[in-house]
């Protein structure tokens, strides 16, 4: 969906993936993950927490924002999947921004 809306996307499939492209990260303007992505993998969730101050990240999950972990949901800019394109594009505008 972001690609089609003009964004210039990377996808990065695993955890692993995910740490490996984090080491680039000046290249990104957003993080956009799991929230299980995030309780699964405690260096994504550290990387997120500490030093990933710099970029916005939007997190999504299925379940409501209130069964989100609470250090998560306070860092991320929460999305509640099933999302409509819109709903996804409003969010990522709004992440970066605000960031600038």
């Amino acid at each position: 969906m972001l690609g089609t809306a003009g964004y210039e996307c990377d996808e990065a499939w695993g955890h692993k993936a995910v740490l490996r492209a984090l080491k680039r990260i000046e290249k990104y303007d957003l993080l956009f993950c799991q929230v299980s992505a995030l309780e699964k993998e405690d260096k994504l969730l550290t990387w997120v927490l500490s030093r990933g101050k710099d970029i916005p990240v939007v997190a999504c999950a299925a379940r409501p924002r209130e069964q989100v972990p609470k250090r998560i949901y306070d860092r991320c800019i929460f999305l509640q999947i099933l999302f409509e394109r819109e709903q996804l594009l409003s969010v990522v505008r709004e992440a970066l921004n605000n960031h600038d």
